[in-house]
């Protein structure tokens, strides 16, 4: 018994999650904190279930729900949209128009759950 607690002490409570993306500049955060820009160095995580995204200024333009394995590291290969579209505020003549950047995290991983086949969220 006392066995199996020295093991469960000494296993590792983190892992690393790498980011590959080839769009340099990009912001990248972790549970809607930003951790840095592309590219990223390793970042040291809790193990469990993660809420990564990669940001254009303010607008997530990639994300995905990621498992942090205990002392494993995850890489993520982010491949980019090649382009932007902007929206055009008619009003101001032709200006950017600001987007809407509020979302729910909890909607996008029920998503994220129905997607993969998991629809107990919805």
């Amino acid at each position: 018994m006392w066995f199996a607690l020295v093991v469960a002490l000494l296993t590792p409570v983190t892992g690393r999650l790498v980011v590959e993306c080839p769009q340099y500049g990009r912001t990248v955060a972790v549970d809607r904190q930003p951790v840095g820009q592309t590219p990223l160095p390793p970042v040291n995580l809790t193990t469990g279930f993660h809420w990564v995204e990669v940001l254009d200024g303010n607008e997530a333009v990639w994300s995905r729900l990621v498992y942090i394995a205990p002392g494993a590291t995850l890489v993520l290969s982010v491949a980019l949209p090649a382009g932007r579209r902007w929206a055009v505020n008619r009003a101001t003549g032709g200006a950017k128009a600001p987007r809407a950047t509020t979302y729910d995290l909890r909607g996008q991983m029920a998503l994220v759950g129905a997607a993969l086949g998991d629809a107990r969220h919805l």
